[in-house]
């Protein structure tokens, strides 16, 4: 690929309930081992269900496939911090119902090439490696990789910090694999997430990605990378202090659905999506801010077809290259793109005109977009990370009942 420099009565109330992302780690221990002892040994002979607890130090790797009929899960002893544990690398091969949260592992692969594994997560986990999941057949194998970090890392198996291999398998149905709730960045020369071998539906849920620059990194460092993706979901994120944002520039990201993102450039490089090919997705209340912009285009193989863009928030406007137009594309609704019902002028923000916090980039009352999307709500994102979104439009037509 040609390197583009560039993620309670309801009568007279309207209340919202707004929770963040909660993980628990309180597990009753149903054994306990010590630094150096084998894990795997111990995660083969508890229960089904059972919890294996580690006492604080380092553990060797954890290479084995382990059957389990129920949720068995790996963690610290009661007191024991998630520095305190350390297990060099993780392959889980093609375990099932598998879980390891609290704690800090190197290098980890589910499944292999042919093979997957079945209901594994990782949760709460410092990766000071790469995380390699292989989608080999057309399960739902229910892989989640939630609240963990991925700061400073190098490739994998693939460019990203969690790559994702399809193995080129005739998916038809979601793969199950949730990404949800992590850092990637700051640092490092790869990608945060990198989907390859046309990785089918694929959920990136309310991530932050900060700090991934491309500078002199050999390697591809966006924060999103498509190699082989297909109906991939990208909803809820924050992408700022990046190079890029999603970067998929050879026809290999079709059918994306990417909604209540907020793209925040730094200067360096204003095109925060990059998409060519048929059926280049649908992008629905996305904040574009400080000149970020959407580019589409024959960049790396053909135009790009099928593009559906409502409700968008977009500050730096939309290029469109190599001889690319919108025919056939369906926009309306959004501020900086054209199309019908088009928003003009400039927003204000909860945050100032630049916000430098996630929640800041809440449209103010009484800015332009408020409550102009197709929908009337607010174009742009909807969701602010741990801030408070906007609350639902009051009920219309509401009868009071005696």
């Amino acid at each position: 690929m040609t390197r583009l420099r560039a993620k309670g009565i309801l009568l007279g109330f309207w209340a919202v309930l707004i929770a963040a992302p909660h993980t628990s780690f309180a597990q009753t221990c149903t054994t306990t081992i010590s630094a150096g002892a084998s894990i795997a040994t111990a995660v083969a002979n508890v229960a089904s269900g059972g919890t294996v607890c580690l006492n604080a130090g380092a553990y060797p790797s954890f290479s084995a496939t382990v059957t389990k009929s129920s949720m068995t899960i790996v963690q610290p002893a009661a007191g024991v911090s998630q520095s305190q544990v350390t297990i060099s690398s993780v392959d889980v091969i093609t375990s099932q119902n598998l879980k390891f949260q609290n704690m800090t592992i190197g290098s980890t692969t589910i499944g292999t090439g042919s093979a997957p594994a079945v209901h594994i997560h990782f949760t709460g986990i410092k990766f000071t490696g790469a995380v390699c999941i292989n989608s080999p057949t057309n399960v739902n194998q229910d892989t989640l990789i939630d609240s963990s970090t991925f700061a400073g890392l190098n490739p994998g198996c693939t460019e990203g910090r969690v790559g994702v291999n399809g193995r080129n398998a005739n998916h038809s149905v979601s793969s199950g694999i949730v990404i949800s709730n992590n850092v990637f960045g700051p640092g490092g020369c790869s990608d945060g997430i990198q989907i390859v071998g046309d990785g089918q539906g694929v959920q990136i849920l309310n991530n932050e990605f900060v700090g991934i620059k491309q500078g002199s990194c050999t390697a591809h460092s966006d924060p999103i990378q498509f190699y082989g993706a297909r109906g991939t979901i990208i909803t809820g994120n924050y992408f700022h202090g990046n190079s890029t944002g999603i970067m998929s520039g050879d026809c290999n990201g079709s059918d994306s659905v990417v909604t209540d993102n907020v793209f925040v450039t730094d200067g360096e490089y204003p095109d925060q999506i990059v998409m060519s090919g048929s059926n280049a997705g649908t992008y629905n209340h996305n904040t574009f801010g400080n000149g970020a912009r959407m580019r589409f285009g024959a960049i790396n193989c053909t135009l790009s077809t099928n593009v559906t863009l409502t409700n968008n928030n977009v500050s730096g406007g939309l290029w469109l290259s190599e001889g690319q137009t919108t025919s056939g594309f369906t926009i309306t609704n959004n501020r900086g793109v054209g199309g019908s019902n088009a928003i003009t002028g400039t927003p204000t923000y909860v945050g100032g005109s630049s916000p430098a916090t996630w929640a800041g980039w809440q449209l103010a009352n009484g800015s332009v977009g408020k409550n102009a999307g197709n929908d009337g709500k607010d174009i742009g994102t909807l969701y602010y990370g741990s801030g408070s979104p906007a609350a639902p439009a009051a009920p219309v037509n509401l009868r009071i009942l005696p």
